[in-house]
Parts: structure tokens; sequence; C-alpha cells
């Protein structure tokens, strides 16, 4: 069995590694995390002169041609010039929803607008079906 001296001593021994190995993670992290934010910031930066320069240059070239001679798709161009408008916001509807199809099921709940009138609906009658007294005891 170990001495607590030796106890200690692993103990310390297994810390420091740990320590050691603990440390060197967090600064590569943070290298790595402010490398990152260096090239996001550098990337927006060129994609924004980009917007600017395709936006002003329409006039004189379209897009077919700047992608005819510089080799990048048409579509990347596209939206490199449309970084820098502002985004469009989300449609809202105007008027009532609609159904997506005329044919609904019907439904026995009352209406919105008349809560307290039971719904009536018309069920289709079989064909050849005769409406026929039903023998008493027959349900």
């Amino acid at each position: 069995m170990a001495t607590s001296e030796e106890i200690l001593s692993r103990v310390s021994e297994f810390d420091s590694e740990r320590s050691d190995r603990r440390k060197a993670a967090a600064h590569q992290v943070g290298d790595l995390a402010r490398r990152h934010a260096d090239l996001v910031a550098e990337s927006e930066a060129v994609q924004r002169e980009l917007a600017e320069i395709l936006a002003g240059c329409d006039d004189v070239i379209s897009l077919t041609e700047l992608a005819q001679f510089t080799d990048v798709p048409e579509g990347q161009l596209a939206h490199w010039r449309d970084g820098a408008k502002p985004g469009r916001g989300r449609k809202r509807r105007t008027g009532p929803r609609t159904p997506a199809t005329k044919e609904r099921v019907q439904r026995n709940t009352p209406s919105r607008h008349t809560p307290h009138e039971p719904v009536l609906q018309e069920l289709p009658v079989a064909q050849g079906f005769v409406d026929e007294q039903v023998p008493a005891g027959v349900s």
C-alpha cells in the first residue's frame, strides 16, 4: 500500500500533466478562435467590397459578361451583388387563410361565428337506397 507522501506525489504528477494539457488546449482554442474571427471579418469586408463593385458596374458590364471573363459563376456574382441589399422580410398574409383545396372534411362542431347553433350536414345517399321503415326490434 502507498504511503500518504506517495499518494500526494502521484496526484500532483497526474494533476500537473492534466493541467499542462488543459493549458495547451485552452491556448490553442483561444488562438484558433481569434484567427477564425479575424478571417470572418476579412471575408465579410471582401464580400461588402465585391457587392459595392458589382452593384456599381452594372451599367457598363452585365453579370453574364463578368462570368465569362472571370470564370466565376453568374449565380455567385449575383449572390455577392445582392449581399449589399437589405434582406426582405417574411411575407405576411393580408387576407384570410383559404383552404388548400375546396373539398374539406366537414365537422360536427359548431361554427366559430355561431357557437350555439348545431351544424347540420347533408349526408350522401347511396344509389339504389330506398327509404323504408325499419321493422320493430331491428336497429
